[in-house]
């Protein structure tokens, strides 16, 4: 666990399992110094003159280009930041720059319960209360792909795992068999049962099918990855919907930036793509129902976690173990898919299918993967505040899930029935510590 304290402190109370929080090897470059970019390109960054420090004031600028898609390559373009912390005052501005207003009252709470000099949180409180909040993706940096790069591709691995969903699966397969570009191969693990391989007899494909007895989502995925032949491996899943262009575009994302992975971005059927997904930048997660990775990429830091199975999140603690040993990752907004949200298979079958919410009134609160992957990259006190944050959120139904005053609705039914919860939590902290103690389950791809 290397935990980065060298932007703002503060964001460990909003985004406790941030990937940025940790330190990215040597030659990353993330945080860029906005002295060193053109005046152009300066010109998309709101400067902030108000801080007390200009240090401040340039690690705000480099938040900036973070979010709005500054892509750097150059080590010489990176921010060089003191060990010193930053100003509370200064912490307070940044939260108000860039978070909604009920976060300043809720860290500010936070920190007076935590033993924290309630007259400074106070005035530095109060003295930031006139900052307005930045409006950050109104203009982000735009990147020209070019799509004619990757006619001559080598050979990608489309890996689908399944389970009771052969509904879906056609329309994921269709939606393939129209793909721009033909080097590819569809690998389908399928845990149906029953198990109907006549289903797959009339798609125009290539197409190889593994019936695997034993459900299991990381199993199969790695599965998946160990009997695919290709240079690249793409995943999908079995209730999304892509377009014709879907793997040339990843291809693109690839070859343009010079990067091992394509992280495509997700949002649900009917809806539009989220404002702050809409650009390419550094991706801060990766979801395996929309990704394209090279296969050296598992050769360097192994296959999925056996720790996950049947939970959530096994996807995440590969893009941090990615992150962590130097894998680049662009977000990628052009390769999307729709969401369809199937209502039955797949890992609402198998296991938890969201995090925070048992399946019981005496079940775990969240799944103890959720634990395990935060107490072991970020440690037990960052969990801790991730806790604060999702727990209100998970009394609340999920589509509510943005709404602030339901957020503090869920606060509040949180404490009538804390003794519940604290039951929840702790048996799965308890699974979690157990998950711990055994270790990581990582299997390597190389013989």
């Amino acid at each position: 666990m290397n935990v980065n304290t060298n932007i703002f402190s503060f964001t460990k109370y909003v985004q406790p399992g941030w990937y940025f929080w940790l330190h990215a090897p040597d030659g990353r470059v993330y945080w860029v110094d906005v002295r060193k970019i053109s005046i152009a390109e300066r010109k998309l960054i709101d400067l902030d003159s108000g801080y007390v420090q200009e240090e401040s004031m340039l690690r705000d600028a480099a938040h900036q280009l973070l979010l709005k898609g500054y892509i750097a390559t150059d080590p010489h373009l990176s921010l060089s930041i003191s060990g010193e912390a930053i100003p509370v005052v200064d912490e307070y501005r940044f939260l108000r720059r860039y978070y909604h207003g009920l976060w300043s009252w809720y860290v500010l709470f936070l920190r007076c319960l935590g033993g924290h000099n309630p007259f400074r949180e106070w005035r530095c409180f109060l003295r930031t209360r006139k900052v307005k909040r930045v409006s950050v993706y109104t203009s982000c940096f735009s990147h020209t792909v070019d799509y004619e790069a990757v006619k001559d591709s080598s050979l990608v691995s489309i890996v689908i795992p399944t389970l009771n969903r052969y509904a879906h699966l056609e329309h994921i397969l269709r939606d393939i068999e129209k793909q721009t570009l033909t080097s590819f191969e569809v690998v389908v693990i399928d845990q149906s049962d029953p198990f109907r391989p006549e289903f797959y007899a009339n798609f125009n494909l290539p197409l190889r099918v593994i019936h695997q007895y034993e459900p299991g989502l990381w199993k199969a995925r790695n599965r998946g990855i160990r009997e695919s032949n290709g240079k690249w491996i793409a995943f999908s899943e079995d209730d999304v919907r892509v377009e014709a262009d879907w793997l040339e575009k990843h291809l693109a994302c690839v070859t343009h930036f010079g990067v091992d992975v394509s992280a495509g971005i997700f949002f649900a059927e009917g809806s539009h793509m989220p404002i702050h997904k809409a650009h390419f930048r550094w991706a801060e997660q990766f979801a395996t129902g929309n990704a394209l990775v090279h296969r050296s990429v598992f050769e360097r830091v192994g296959l999925f976690d056996m720790q996950f199975e049947r939970m959530r999140m096994g996807d995440g603690e590969f893009g941090l173990r990615a992150y962590l040993s130097g894998i680049r990752s662009i977000s990628n907004p052009q390769a999307f898919a729709l969401d369809v949200k199937a209502p039955q298979g797949g890992l609402r079958q198998m296991g938890s299918w969201d995090s925070f919410r048992p399946t019981s009134v005496l079940a775990p609160r969240p799944v103890p993967s959720v634990l395990y992957l935060l107490r072991r990259y970020f440690g037990n006190t960052i969990a801790r505040l991730d806790l604060l944050i999702k727990i209100p959120m998970s009394i609340i139904p999920f589509r509510y899930k943005k709404n602030s005053g339901l957020f503090w609705l869920g606060g509040i039914v949180a404490i009538l029935i804390l003794p519940l919860v604290l039951i929840q939590v702790f048996r799965s902290w308890r699974k979690s510590s157990v998950m711990l103690r055994q270790g990581p389950q990582i299997e390597s791809l190389l013989p």
